[in-house]
């Protein structure tokens, strides 16, 4: 970032940010009614919030104004009575007398310096957004395009800059009348070029940049009444009269966040009034209040809320998991979000919010620093204490489980900020320093923190290997397969719900034809509920179940970890297999593989190719950053707020390119789609591209592991593919539509949809890829095991759900075996695990096979005593990393796995 991208980011950005917050909360108060209702919203919104601003920037402009007037006589008689050095001097004396320095012109010239940035903000956020394309309002066609609303003898002609430029120059009549001849030559050349500059924009940013000019024009107009404060508050309270009428009458708001909406709005523009009913309680001590309003906390809340937002929560994020963060397909270091993050905290809280303080007069400026005060004291009790039992976070910043607030707790958050409020007034009327040590502390203290955190993460970056770890050769032939030799393909699906299958097969019988010759072992568990503890049992045997892992607690997991992914690639290619590893998971307790694990073994092809098949690099950076900023409010925000700044996971973002997260509204709706899912699912997709079959006789073995099942989105039907506007209105589930031999899957909230489709979606591509092997020649000879390793926990099938709450499915797993010469579907019940898939590929083609890293037989064990399960939830490798498993819940089950009967708690350790 270069010094004008750091300039725009600290002094534009936040505006551009602001605006979009206020569009899309309209969006949702209004209720998707017509985009230009938004851009009033937007205008009177925006237009009351600066007025204060204006007003000051006004009467500093008059003062200066006044001020050069004065002088304007004794000026003009030292240029006429002297020349050179000695009219400066004499010039310069003259200033010093009369209290005025030629840098005070600038004064005169605040209220333009003003009005750039949020042209400039309004300007690039209008011009870009999405919504206005095509979008009618009023007789405006489009939106998105200039007005075109008349045509003369063929000339086509837009109405809106020029009534734009009409209004602009009443309002500058109005407003310069007696001013000097400079000054109204300024406000004219500045309506004419706006006229050209805008005239062929679109017309939503006209229209908004209209009504800027219809309320500078009642403003100016306004203040040539004799009590224009009294007018403006009439004004304003009629607004908000208005706007509850608009809302509770018109158009009633019936949800909890648009009746908090519908009061924040009144609210604001209720503000003239509070302030004119308060006024007598402050002028009543002015004096006492204009002695003693004190910068210096200011000063430290400014730089306080700066870290907490800018530093503190995007570095604490990052930190926990930096390797997430990083497009290995466009290497950047994650602590670049947490510096983008910073430079927006900078903008709001130490250049906007600091303009405003400036501008505030002295009388008010106690006001400004007490709310300061309050409002970091209030952020780090909403940051530190509330909202902390939430859902996994992914990278996208979306919480797997939308987080959900009892009223109970929403209420306890209000009193514990009504509390802080309190002691920040007492400690603010009796005692100033003990509130500056204490916002002193607490920014040292989150600084140090912050900087740690930056130190952690820039470490493990560097730390890291990126070398070779992914391709944008996307025509290269990644996976070999020969017609004449033997190849074994083992699929890992993350979290692949084993139980779907018969219904996947039940409902899309082409789908089921794909899979024949493929053994189903519906009896199937995994010996952990995450991918750290079932991956290395599925990857290694039973020597690498999460109970065998802790007898070696002299050794690292790590290392057990990087033994177990090693298992089947070392022992092929001993045996003179070609071998290929794709995305082997948490290869060096990373989550995104170290593939500098096989470097003992040149022979084996390594690849990371998850992304590399989706050109989404710069969306995702982009959105990201502005997300995290968001995040970072979402966490300070009181916990009534939480969900309108959250926003389904939306962040109230209306002007990104949907492809970087899926914002689902219901089990039907849903904008955009995940890059994680989209990472994985192009993998699949490309199967087909990347796969070369040689008409040789050698021996492959391929071990791939794909995450569209770990990812899960809503997907259009009823193809179950991708799509950035999901509407499956027309594909309503209800009860009884899936069920398989007497058992229902229910399809009852938006976790049974999204996991159920991405898992269909998964098995189509592979289907797909099936027949590609089938017409090439390969499928005889071929041995494909398809496996994940876990369930997830979804409350969907009766047959598996405790009556204390107890879920299985969390640990049952995907198995399917095709083996050679194979061409019919089987299904068997017999007792397995995901830890036999190693016995089940060298099963016939390599005799006796052991464990190259500690010599013992690879086998499958006998299960009739029944199988112990790991239900953990510590799936963190970051912090679950010693030489054993942290303790968790253990289940033990026998017999048949799809039974809740057969399953008995063993207790946590």
């Amino acid at each position: 970032m270069g010094i004008t991208g750091f300039l725009y980011t600290l002094l534009i950005k936040p505006l551009e940010l602001l605006f979009e917050i206020i569009i899309s909360l309209s969006i949702r108060v209004l209720r998707g009614r017509q985009i230009g209702y938004s851009l009033i919203v937007l205008s009177m919104v925006i237009n009351f919030l600066v007025l204060p601003l204006y007003n000051r920037a006004d009467k500093m402009q008059e003062e200066e104004n006044e001020k050069t007037r004065k002088l304007e006589k004794g000026v003009k008689h030292i240029k006429e009575s002297f020349s050179g050095d000695e009219r400066v001097m004499m010039l310069n004396t003259y200033y010093r007398q009369n209290d005025y320095s030629p840098f005070s012109a600038l004064k005169g010239s605040l209220s333009l310096l003003l009005e750039i940035p949020f042209f400039i903000a309004a300007y690039n956020f209008l011009s870009k957004l999405e919504l206005l394309q095509g979008a009618s309002f009023g007789p405006i066609k489009d939106l998105g395009a200039p007005d075109a609303l008349v045509t003369i003898g063929g000339f086509v002609v837009n109405v809106l800059p020029v009534l734009m430029t009409v209004i602009n120059l009443i309002s500058a009549f109005i407003y310069t009348r007696g001013a000097a001849l400079k000054t109204k030559i300024q406000l004219v050349a500045m309506a004419l070029f706006f006229l050209v500059f805008l005239y062929d924009s679109p017309s939503g940013l006209v229209f908004y940049w209209t009504l800027n000019n219809v309320f500078s024009l009642c403003k100016n107009i306004v203040l040539k009444f004799k009590n224009p404060k009294k007018f403006l508050v009439v004004l304003s309270t009629a607004v908000s009269a208005f706007s509850i009428i608009l809302f509770k009458v018109i158009r009633p708001v019936e949800t909890l966040k648009g009746n908090i909406l519908m009061v924040g709005i009144c609210f604001i523009f209720l503000l003239p009034l509070i302030i004119t009913l308060l006024a007598p309680i402050f002028s009543k001590h002015k004096e006492q209040v204009t002695n003693e309003h004190d910068r210096t906390i200011f000063i430290l809340a400014a730089l306080f809320m700066f870290v907490l937002l800018g530093l503190l929560i995007p570095s604490s994020v990052i930190s926990s998991s930096p390797l997430e963060f990083i497009d290995y397909n466009a290497v950047k270091n994650p602590n670049g979000y947490v510096f983008y993050t910073a430079i927006i905290a900078a903008g709001f809280f130490m250049v906007w919010i600091s303009v405003f303080y400036y501008l505030t007069g002295d009388k008010y400026k106690r006001i400004f620093e007490y709310a300061a005060a309050i409002l970091v004291m209030a952020a780090v009790v909403d940051y530190m204490l509330f909202g902390k039992n939430q859902s996994v976070l992914s990278t996208s910043l979306i919480f797997e489980i939308a987080p959900k607030n009892s009223l109970k707790a929403m209420l306890f958050n209000i009193v514990a900020l009504a509390v802080v409020a309190a002691v920040v007034y007492l400690l603010f009327r009796y005692n100033k320093n003990i509130l500056k040590v204490v916002l002193l502390a607490g920014l040292c203290a989150f600084t140090i923190m912050s900087v740690i955190n930056i130190i952690q993460t820039n470490r493990e970056y560097r730390s890291t290997n990126f070398e070779n770890e992914s391709s944008e050769d996307h025509t290269k032939k990644y996976i070999s397969l020969s017609k004449n030799g033997t190849n074994v393909v083992v699929i890992m699906m993350d979290r692949a719900i084993g139980p779907y299958a018969p219904y996947i097969f039940q409902e899309l019988p082409e789908v089921a034809r794909q899979f024949e010759g493929f053994t189903y072992y519906p009896n199937s568990v995994s010996f952990g509920t995450s991918t750290n503890f079932g991956t290395p049992g599925l990857y290694g045997g039973y020597e690498y179940i999460p109970q065998e892992m802790n007898k070696r607690d002299s050794e690292p997991l790590v290392k057990k970890h990087n033994e177990a992914l090693k298992v089947m690639p070392v022992i092929f290619n001993e045996n003179k297999y070609h071998v290929t590893v794709i995305d082997p998971p948490y290869a060096g307790y990373s989550n995104i593989p170290d593939l500098t694990i096989y470097n003992d073994y040149p022979e084996i092809n390594k690849y990371y190719l998850s992304g590399a098949f989706n050109n989404s690099a710069a969306d995702k950076e982009k959105v990201l950053n502005r997300n995290m900023f968001m995040y970072s409010l979402y966490k300070v925000f009181p916990l009534v707020l939480q969900d309108l700044v959250y926003d389904m996971g939306n962040y109230n973002n209306v002007a990104s390119a949907w492809g970087v997260s899926q914002i689902i509204q219901d089990m039907y709706h849903a904008k955009g789609q995940t890059s994680a899912f989209m990472d994985a699912y192009n993998e699949l997709t490309n199967m087909i591209n990347i796969t070369e079959i040689e008409n040789t006789s050698d021996n492959n073995f391929l071990m791939f592991c794909n995450d569209t099942t770990h990812e899960p989105n809503l997907l259009q039907l009823p193809d179950y593919v991708p799509s950035k506007d999901i509407d499956n209105s027309m594909f309503a589930y209800s009860k009884g539509q899936y069920v398989y031999n007497g058992i229902e899957m229910k399809m009852e909230d938006v976790q049974h949809v999204i996991h159920y489709q991405c898992n269909v979606a998964s098995y189509k591509l592979l289907g797909q890829w099936f027949d590609y092997l089938r017409e090439n020649g390969v499928w005889d000879n071929t041995r494909i095991i398809l496996v994940s390793d876990h369930g997830r926990y979804l409350r969907q099938f009766d047959n598996l759900v405790s009556s204390d709450g107890n879920d299985y499915l969390h640990a049952l797993c995907l198995l399917m075996v095709k083996d050679f010469n194979s061409n019919e579907y089987s299904v068997d019940d017999t007792l397995m695990t995901n830890a036999d898939v190693p016995a089940l590929a060298f099963e016939n083609l390599v005799e006796n096979p052991q464990n190259p890293f500690t010599g013992k037989k690879i086998e499958s064990i006998n299960k009739n005593d029944g199988l112990e399960i790991f239900f953990s939830t510590e799936y963190n490798v970051n912090t679950n990393n010693g030489n054993r498993f942290k303790p968790g819940p253990w289940f033990k089950v026998r017999d048949n796995v799809l039974d809740k009967n057969n399953w008995t708690y063993l207790g946590e350790y």
